[in-house]
């Protein structure tokens, strides 16, 4: 998934799919992301394989609402011709806060210093997170 995400202006695919749902006309997990995107690219097709792969380790960890308006977000601030889901997650935590462009995060303990890593939703410079 190294490349950008190319947006498919294919309207009448869209309008096939209930974007609430799956293909097959279920409501999934990836339901409230499917909005999300349908919302910010409403020609476009939602890319549900790839939201998979990118959201499930996501989901483990945050809850729907957060992943959300993360995604909305990361959709809102970049071009559809840029769109990069593995760098949405790697870069989760930093689209929701009405920037444009992804902030760095401090540290939760001393917070002049740089987040190197997450660990019960607190970011943590290298020191902290390697004193754990």
């Amino acid at each position: 998934m190294g490349t950008a995400h190319r947006v498919s202006p294919d309207a009448s695919r869209v309008a096939a799919v209930d974007v609430r749902t799956a293909p097959r006309g279920q409501r999934t997990w990836l339901s409230p992301y499917a909005a999300v995107w349908h919302r910010q690219y409403p020609e476009s097709a939602v890319p549900f394989k790839q939201l998979a792969r990118v959201l499930k380790p996501l989901a483990v960890a945050h809850p729907p609402e957060r992943i959300a308006a993360e995604l909305a977000g990361y959709l809102k601030a970049t071009e559809a011709r840029f769109l990069n889901l593995a760098k949405f997650a790697a870069t989760f935590g930093t689209w929701s806060n009405g920037h444009t462009k992804p902030v760095r995060l401090m540290c939760a303990v001393h917070p002049d210093r740089p987040s190197v890593g997450e660990v019960s939703r607190r970011s943590l410079c290298r020191d902290c997170f390697e004193a754990l």
